[in-house]
Parts: structure tokens; sequence; C-alpha cells
């Protein structure tokens, strides 16, 4: 593949980013008057919540490339740094300002249940209101805390070239990962599991999470094997079949695990077939969200987990990014699939304005924090290694 000397453009990203924000939410805001705050309300949590749950599979995937210090991970890691990184986090700690003003509209079950229903009064040490909003201070405080580490002692090793800040942060990563895992699981719990109350999952958070992952995956894929950014340097100096194929792995894996842990809540579930637990699947499977939930499952599991078999596939960019973008397609359906039955059973047309919205927000940080450090990290070149390796052997 013949490299060239422009780089990709991400400041054009931002920009582009910061039009779509205004717009989008605009656009949103101007709908409540005529579709009522609950509607635009629920649209603007499922956007919030999947660009949060693709925030926060980036800075998992950094926690994780860093525990483990793979090889494959360092084409994306630039991606994953500024879409879970400090300033992104910031960024949807201002995007959740509609939700805390919403939030006697979204969790009216639990804020306004005082004497009324025994069961939430038996909880109520940990879903009332001051708690809430202390926890979700909390978890913002320990995803930025741990993207600043490890972003600032990367980007620190690129100036010094000292390994020792390697090697902290694999210890680092390796306990980040259970702060990561344990913070996501009660946030994922107060956002979307506590709208219903009577309902709880002991694999919700884990599902969520993975979920988010797989995103970050797909989106990540995307960028570094898109036509205008592959073929210039500096990835054109790193892609190989080798980096396709593992990346095609990574996504066979997570949409594996994605699978195992949608079959294995809905199976636990309906074996229990008890009746504060059925209802999560009850409004789920009636008209639309039934045939959507189908869809998810035959396109996001079967079709694109039985197309990543192929090695020719992962091969190719081409290839690889068309399922990628299927993937990320099927992500942005599945997390309507979750959120929006909590409050309503219908669609409405701010699912797609509150998704540009937050979408431009997303691209808006992400094209500003790309151009905060080399694309591709300075202290760790074994994939430009690896490259020039397989074209002596070619």
């Amino acid at each position: 593949m013949e490299a060239t000397e422009r780089t990709p453009n991400f400041k054009q990203w931002s920009s582009t980013g910061l039009l779509l924000a205004l717009v989008g939410g605009a656009v949103t805001g101007g709908l409540a008057t005529s579709l009522g705050s609950k509607t635009v309300l629920t649209s603007y949590l499922y956007a919030y919540t999947f660009w949060l749950a693709l925030s926060l599979g980036c800075l998992g995937l950094l926690t994780l490339h860093h525990a483990i210090r793979g090889s494959w991970s360092l084409s994306t890691i630039r991606i994953f740094e500024s879409g879970g990184g400090p300033r992104m986090m910031m960024a949807l700690i201002v995007g959740f300002i509609p939700i805390f003003l919403g939030r006697h509209t979204i969790y009216h079950h639990w804020m306004h249940h005082e004497g009324v229903d025994k069961v939430l009064d038996a909880k109520a040490w940990w879903l009332n209101e001051p708690f809430w909003m202390v926890r979700i201070a909390i978890y913002f405080g320990l995803w930025i805390l741990l993207g600043h580490v490890l972003v600032s002692s990367s980007r620190k090793e690129d100036q010094t070239l000292d390994r020792k800040l390697g090697q902290q942060r694999s210890s680092r990563g390796a306990f980040g990962l259970v702060v990561f895992m344990l913070s996501c699981t009660f946030a994922m719990t107060d956002w979307l599991m506590s709208i219903d109350p009577h309902w709880s999952s002991t694999i919700f958070g884990l599902w969520t999470v993975i979920s988010g992952a797989l995103t970050a995956l797909a989106i990540s894929t995307i960028i570094v094997t898109t036509g205008a950014i592959n073929k210039v340097a500096p990835y054109s100096g790193i892609w190989t079949p080798k980096l396709g194929k593992d990346l095609g792995n990574m996504l066979f894996a997570f949409s594996m695990l994605w699978a195992y842990t949608s079959l294995s809540q809905f199976l636990i579930i309906w074996s229990g077939n008890l009746p504060e637990f059925i209802t999560y699947y009850y409004y789920r499977q009636k008209d639309f969200w039934n045939a959507l939930g189908g869809l998810n499952i035959f396109v996001g599991f079967f079709m694109c987990w039985g197309v990543l078999l192929a090695p020719r596939v992962k091969a190719s960019p081409r290839s690889l990014r068309n399922v990628a973008c299927v993937i990320l397609l099927v992500r942005a359906t599945d997390w309507l699939w979750i959120v929006v039955p909590f409050l309503r059973g219908t669609l409405a047309v701010t699912e797609i304005t509150a998704m540009v919205a937050m979408g431009g927000l997303w691209f808006f940080v992400m094209g500003r924090e790309m151009t905060q450090a080399a694309i591709l990290p300075e202290h760790d070149t074994r994939l430009v290694e690896m490259a020039k390796m397989e074209a002596a052997h070619a």
C-alpha cells in the first residue's frame, strides 16, 4: 500500500461535530413543545446512553490494553484515549445536564413513592435522590481519574521513552479494570435499571459493558480501515493482514460475548418466570420491539459472527470496515431496544435528532483530542516493525 505524506484531518471532524451538535440539539429541543418533554427526554436518554457506553467501551479497552500490553490495540490506542479520556468524560458531564434536570420524569417511580410501595420503601436506602447524585459524581470522578492516569502516562512516555512508565500502567491497568467493571455495573444500574425499580438483573452491568466495548471496537475499526485514513500516514505504514485479523478476531469475540450475556439474561429470567422480572421482556416482545430484538440477534450475532469466520474478510480493510459498520448500526438499534421501552412503547423522530446531537458532541471532542498527540504511540513501535517485516518477506 502506497503511503503518502498526508495525515487524517481530525480537525475537520471536530468542526463538523460541533455543527451537528448545535443543529441536532436545537431541533431536539424545538420538538419538545409538540411531542412532550417525556418523549424528548426518553430520546435523549437513549442517545446519551449509547454515546456514554461507547466512551466507557473506549476507556475499558484502553485499560485492558495497558493491563495486557497487546500489540493490535496500538493501532487504536489514540482512538480509545480520545473517546474515553478525561476530556470526553467532562463533555459527557455537560451532556448529562438534561437527564439531571429531567430526573423526576425519568425516575419518577422511586423518586415519588413514599408510603405507596413497600418494595421501594425497602430500597430507599439506595434509591434516594441525594445518594443518587453522589453516586453519579463518584462514577464520573473515577472514570476521569482512570483516564487521566493512563492517558497522561502514555503521552509522557512518548516524550521521555521511559520504559518504567509502561510497567506502571500495566499494574494500574489491572487494578483499573476491577474499578472500571464495578463502577460501570453500578452506573448502569442507576442509569437504566432503576427506571423500572421492581426489575433487576445481575448480568445487566456486564451485558452493557460488553455492548459498549463492542461499539468502541466497531467505530475504531471503521476509523482504521476507512480508505481516506487507511491509505495515508501513519496508518498506511502499519496495515497488514495480521492487524486486520486481530481487529476482526476482537469483533468476533465480543460479538460472541454479547450474544452469550444476552442469552444468559433471557434464560435466567425465563426459567425463573417471576412477575417482577418478566416485565422487562414482556414490554419488549410487543409489536415493533419484538421484531427489532429478533433483527438485532440475527444481524448482530448470526450474520456478523458468521461473516467474521472467513479469514479473507478480516484481511481486507474494505470488507472488515463493512462488517464493523453493520455491527455499529446494530449497537445503535440494540440500545434503542434496551432504553426506550423503559419509558414508552412507540418510536419518535427525536431518537434520530438526539443521536445526531450527542454524536456531534462526541466527535467534536474526539476530533480535538486526536490532534493532541502522535496518532500512533512513539514509545511502542511493534506494529511498524511487524509491518516492515511482513513487507520484507512479501
